[in-house]
């Protein structure tokens, strides 16, 4: 005869030794391990569970199914409590490991929903701030809080996926345009970095956009965005790669003198490679980090110095 996969405590998961009455880790008390089911319902086999219990069992596990999203590991029942004989004794001690589990699981996913409840009123907030009106969602996270304060779990597992879908759906519409709005910010930092001409002859624009994003206008923001980034990298694109090759002729002028230049010309290189693949923000990237290289180099920095002071003059 095969031996029997070691039983398993359903709460802490210990191994647990044969024909435990209680888990030696936790305490919980284990209905004896019975016989498998044969269906046939003659005394003394296994009759499986009762209609109430078997409610509470399919209850728990909603439970466990609706909190997938919480990230919440809820107890499971040993896969052998179908086959648990209906003898008063067996009733009992399963109704006590039945009632163990409820009170586990109860306590982990209302904590959990408490802590979804504050983060979910934080993301409201930040939505309303930005001009995003949610009544709805506000009106069902209360509705939820309500229910937790009255213990009433399944209310609050059936309202909680709805109100989260909804304000990931929002928050993912205001992130891209936050995100598109911030590139822009850095490209148009990147071109003043380098000298180069405005992207966008309005010098007011992005700070226009900012305040209509933060009333809520956000589809026009993020095609807004969308539209100037698309013609910065088509002007980029014009500009670049001549003042790639400027700044290349300078480092191989400074090569040819003994300069160590080597950092200078692997950005230079990368600026053009990006260039000429189109990668116009890539390109910018590098010639920025090209320009701050020198900047940081002190003997440079000195002979520069020197060269802007002119040859020392001799005293008298």
């Amino acid at each position: 005869m095969p031996n029997e996969t070691p039983a398993r405590c359903p709460v802490c998961q210990r191994p647990l030794p044969l024909g435990a009455q209680a888990c030696p880790s936790c305490g919980t008390p284990l209905p004896a391990r019975p016989a498998p089911r044969t269906g046939t319902g003659r005394p003394g086999e296994g009759k499986g569970l009762s209609p109430e219990v078997e409610g509470r069992v399919q209850r728990l596990n909603r439970w466990r199914d609706s909190a997938r999203g919480l990230h919440v590991p809820v107890p499971l029942l040993p896969g052998w409590v179908e086959g648990l004989a209906s003898g008063d004794r067996d009733e009992e001690r399963f109704d006590e490991l039945l009632r163990g589990l409820e009170r586990t699981a109860h306590h982990e996913i209302a904590q959990a929903l408490e802590t979804w409840a504050r983060e979910a009123a934080a993301r409201l907030n930040r939505l309303e701030a930005y001009g995003l009106p949610s009544p709805g969602e506000r009106k069902s996270l209360e509705a939820v809080t309500r229910a937790l304060r009255t213990g009433d779990l399944d209310r609050a597992l059936e309202t909680y996926p709805r109100v989260d879908q909804v304000l990931g759906f929002k928050e993912r519409n205001l992130n891209d345009a936050r995100d598109a709005l911030e590139g822009l910010n850095l490209l148009s930092a990147d071109v003043e970095a380098l000298g180069l001409p405005p992207m966008w002859p309005d010098a007011g624009l992005l700070a226009r956009m900012e305040r209509n994003l933060r009333t809520g206008r956000i589809p026009e923001t993020l095609k807004q965005a969308s539209d100037l980034r698309r013609e910065a990298h088509e002007a980029l694109l014009k500009i670049l790669p001549r003042r790639i090759r400027e700044a290349a002729d300078e480092t191989a002028r400074e090569k040819s003198a003994g300069r160590d230049v080597q950092r200078e010309a692997a950005l230079l290189a990368r600026a053009a490679r990006a260039a000429h693949r189109g990668r116009a923000e890539q390109a910018l990237r590098d010639l920025v980090r090209f320009q701050t290289q020198r900047s940081l180099d002190p003997f440079r920095l000195a002979e520069d110095r020197t060269r802007a002071d002119g040859p020392a003059r001799p005293p008298g």
